[in-house]
Formats: structure tokens, sequence, C-alpha cells
């Protein structure tokens, strides 16, 4: 993989994009800042690892002075000598590790450039830039040119009302509603509600025991992370959680609603008080993102996976790591919870889904081999049946008792990356990538209904 270095000869359009991250120059040829082009660089590339509480190598990049600190190396920047800084060494793969890590991508060479010339000029800090607070603008409805790909659904407690994840909100249909006057139904509706957040990505829906309260999950890449609690019957957002610097992936009510376990990138697992928003635990238990995280054992242990390929078991009350349960084939993408019971689902691109016991500490079972990675599981209200999905093109629906495939429905077209039950266990709501909710019967595998939930002009049949 080629790597660029100090002595890299750059095109045209990359030094015009560099020259672009610099801003507008000054007849003096005024030098790259931290805050006018450096930070950008670290927060969409950087602090994802090299952030946080822990971050690795105890380098942070989350503000100048922890740039400026080094980490457990020594000096990341040498002000004014590009080729002694380490970060800079590290970055052209001048030094190992190279980084970013290969997984990841090296920097662009306009962004390996840009701190090149930061570095050279001394490292200036600049002006920060000023960002209003949170949520103190006016949000106004996004506008769809296309369908966007589906990442969560949640059916309410009515089972009437379906949460679907949109951009920047949450749109609210009628999941068994039938086609209009217009012969829309089946193609494309507009929503019955639209939440709205600043949050741009959603990647959990979840409804709280009783219903009354629904959370969200998500944040924008590279920004912030962040936890939404809505009430359902007002339509209203209760509260929001800003955590860490990128976006949530996991997030799971404990039995009794009282407690919310998260997950994201910055490899911690966090429980947050629902009523309050405070957070009572922050523990760094894995190695890399975690995906999936729930409560388990009447809530006194916490299930988490993720990237690192592992299923980790630690205590909900000190958040202490208490064992390795289980090692996979590759990264764990779904963790969830069986109602009722101790039990909980781990699933990914090893394409052999598991049942644990948080309580006793082992496997329970195996399903049998899915057509593709797990992207998307759920369980029905009772905890009897589970559905799986994901790249195969299928929809699996397995009574849990005893591990056997009850029915199965094709999927046409593209992923499915999110799947919900209907509180009475008759219906399963799927969707993914190409936008399409469909609603499929539990007993025969059909397709009662197929809509867009995007509010687009030009609906597409499907």
């Amino acid at each position: 993989m080629h790597r660029p270095n100090a002595s890299s000869h750059f095109s045209a359009g990359a030094l015009l994009s560099a020259f672009a991250l610099l801003g507008p120059l000054s007849a003096a040829d005024r030098p790259p800042t931290y805050h006018g082009a450096i930070a950008k660089v670290f927060r969409e590339r950087c602090v994802a690892c090299h952030g946080g509480e822990e971050p690795k190598s105890k380098l942070s990049l989350e503000a100048l002075d922890s740039v400026k600190a080094g980490g457990k190396k020594g000096a990341a920047i040498v002000p004014g000598k590009p080729g002694e800084s380490l970060l800079f060494k590290l970055i052209t793969g001048a030094a190992k590790p190279a980084m970013p890590p290969k997984k990841e991508g090296p920097l662009a060479a306009e962004e390996v450039e840009v701190i090149r010339a930061w570095i050279e000029a001394g490292c200036p800090e600049g002006e920060p830039v000023a960002e209003p607070k949170p949520y103190s603008r006016r949000l106004e409805p996004p506008t769809y040119a296309r369908p966007g790909s589906v990442t969560a659904l949640a059916y309410g407690a009515d089972g009437e009302r379906l949460f679907v994840a949109g951009y920047r909100e949450i749109l609210v249909h009628r999941a068994e509603a039938a086609p209009d006057a217009a012969g829309r139904g089946e193609r494309g509706v507009y929503p019955e509600a639209r939440l709205l957040g600043e949050a741009e990505q959603i990647h959990v829906l979840q409804t709280a025991p009783g219903g009354g309260l629904l959370l969200a999950a998500g944040g924008s890449p590279s920004r912030f992370g962040e936890l939404q609690l809505w009430d359902v019957a007002a339509g209203k957002l209760v509260r929001f959680l800003r955590l860490g610097r990128d976006v949530i992936y996991a997030a799971s009510f404990s039995s009794n609603g009282e407690r919310i376990a998260v997950g994201g990138t910055d490899r911690r697992v966090r429980v947050i008080e629902t009523a309050s928003g405070k957070e009572l635990i922050s523990s760094e238990v894995h190695s890399d993102w975690i995906l999936g995280v729930a409560f388990g054992a009447e809530d006194s242990r916490i299930a988490s996976a993720g990237r690192d390929k592992t299923v980790k078991i630690s205590a909900a009350a000190s958040g202490e790591f208490l064992q390795n349960l289980s090692t996979l084939e590759g990264p764990v993408f779904r963790l969830i919870a069986r109602p009722g019971s101790n039990h909980f689902l781990a699933a990914g691109e090893s394409n052999k889904p598991a049942l644990y016991d948080a309580k006793d500490l082992k496997r329970v079972r195996e399903f049998e081999d899915q057509p593709g990675a797990v992207l998307a599981a759920a369980f029905s209200a009772d905890g009897k049946l589970l559905a799986l999905g994901g790249s195969g093109g299928e929809v699996r629906v397995y009574r849990t008792d005893d591990g056997n495939r009850a029915q199965s429905s094709n999927v046409p077209e593209g992923w499915t990356y999110a799947l919900a039950f209907r509180p009475d266990g008759e219906r399963i709501a799927a969707a993914g990538y190409d936008g399409c909710v469909r609603i499929l019967g539990v007993k025969d595998g059909k397709e009662a209904r197929a809509f867009l939930p995007f509010p687009i002009g030009i609906f597409r049949k499907f």
C-alpha cells in the first residue's frame, strides 16, 4: 500500500485541496493553524482511537495542549521540524507502526501536506471556531432527493406506529396503513410525524418498557455521539446527552428501563441513568469499537461485543471486566438481550449466531450458518422467536428454545440493517440499504406491505 512521505511529490489537485484546507492566504502566504485546519483532520481521522479518557498510546489528539504533551513514546511534534516529529513520521510511514492503521487507510496527500506545513510553521494555534450550542438553532426537516438507507427500526407499544431512522430525524409511520387514493401506499408515504434532532445518524431505536419513551442512539461522525430520549405520546425530545467525539453504535435499556447501557467508537461501556441522564459507569473493556451491548442476568451484568471479535461480560454496578465469554472469527455486529431471560444473542461476520447465558457465563446454543454476515437481529417480545438478517438476501425466523428455523423471507434488493417484531409477534418490519421498509408475516414469511419511509417527490416501484 502506498504511503505518502516527507519527500512525496503532490499533484496539482492535491496542492489545491491543501490550499483549500489552509483557507484564503494573505500576501505573506499565511501558514495553516491548529484551529483553522489541523483540528478537522485529527477529528475526522484520528480521535476515534486517540481521544477519550484512555487514548491509545496515551496520545490524545483532541486538543492542542494534549497534542503538544505527547504520549507514552514521548513528544509527538517538534515545532518547526516535521522530519523530527514522531507524529509526522507515523503518518508518512517513516516510523512504525504507520498511522492511521492499515484497515483505516492512509491520510490523503493533502492532509499530510497540511500537517507538514503546520509543524514547519511552528504549530500555530489560530483562532478557535465558535460553534453554536447544541439545539440552539431551529431544526428544519431534511429534504430527500432519493431513498436513504435505514439503520434502525422500532415498533411503538401499540403495534401501530413504526419508528424509522432517517437523516437527522426519526420518521413515524403507520405500519399497516393502506394505500391512499393516489395509490402511494406500497411505494411511498408521508410520515405521520418527524422527530428532528442534530445527530446525523441513528443506529439504535428502542422503546422503553411500558412504551412511554423512545431511545435513539447515534451521532455525527467525528463530531459527537448522542443519546436521545423522546416522549412518544407528545413527540417531544425529553433529553439528549452528548458522549464522546464519534457515533454511538450500541445502546440498550435495562429490563426495568431505569438504566441505559451504551457502547461506541471510544471502546467504553457506559451506563446512564434514564431519569437524570447521569453517567453512572464508564469503563474501557474493548480494544476496538463496541457495536453491541445489552444487560443480562437480572440487570447485574452487561454483555458487549464489537470489532475486536470478542464477547465480554462486565459487572453492571461497577463496570468491572469479568470475563471474555467468547472469541469469534470476525467482528460482532449485533448483540441483543432475549426478553425475560439471562440470555443474549451475538452474531456478525462469522455467519454463526450463538446464544449465551450472562449468568452462567456459557454458550447455550448455536444457530445454523447464515447466508451472509448478520447485520440485523431482533427477538419477539416474549423471547420465543428470533429474526436474523444481513447481507445474505434473507430474513430468517427461528424458534429460540430449540434453534430450529420457523420460516424465511427473501429480501430482493440490498442488505438488511434493521429488524423489529411487532409487539404481538405476528409481523416483522425489515429495512436496510435500499431504503424500503418491508412488513413481513411471521407465520407465512410473505410480504404484507412495502413502502418508502422517506418523503421524496418521486416514488420508486418495488
